[in-house]
């Protein structure tokens, strides 16, 4: 049973992980698309 709950932790890590790593990425790709549109309409 051990090995098991250990398998599952190392999922539920793993998961997590890409969680926040997503999270992380879904952010930069806003701000940056709000920064090229600022920066856009400055230059007209």
């Amino acid at each position: 049973m051990t090995g098991r709950t250990r398998y599952t932790q190392n999922v539920v890590i793993f998961f997590e992980i890409l969680l926040v790593l997503s999270s992380v990425l879904i952010t930069w790709f806003a701000v940056y698309v709000v920064y090229r549109l600022v920066t856009d309409e400055q230059k007209q």
